[in-house]
């Protein structure tokens, strides 16, 4: 690697922590199951999300999708419409934090109380 490019650990942010706040954090994301890292990139999602610019923007409502910027990203994302569940194309799932968001647009919700989309 030469001098110009940029080191994958340039990207991470290491984080001291005081032993009594690790351990709680390691217990608690041992009783939800999921990896420390996990946790603690959920509670800095749901930090931003209530005080800081929201990960995600409406961008646009389709007729066969529905378009997001995730600011997290830095991307446009579209959720496409298949039979009556979402999935989204940069996933590949109905299950990621893309298509959660979905749901929680108006007019996605009244999709779902008309039945013409099933919430998954």
């Amino acid at each position: 690697m030469n001098k110009r490019e940029k080191s994958p650990a340039r990207d991470q942010v290491l984080v001291r922590l005081n032993p009594n706040l690790k351990k709680r954090l390691f217990e608690v994301a041992r009783e939800k199951g999921i990896s420390t890292n996990a946790l603690i990139l959920t509670i800095l999602n749901d930090w931003f999300e209530k005080y800081g610019t929201p990960r995600f923007k409406h961008f646009n409502i389709y007729l066969d999708h529905i378009t997001i910027f995730d600011t997290t990203i830095g991307e446009l994302v579209d959720v496409y419409k298949r039979g009556r569940k979402l999935v989204c194309k940069l996933h590949g799932t109905s299950s990621c934090e893309h298509v959660r968001f979905y749901y929680t647009l108006d007019k996605v919700k009244a999709l779902v109380t008309k039945g013409d989309l099933r919430k998954e």
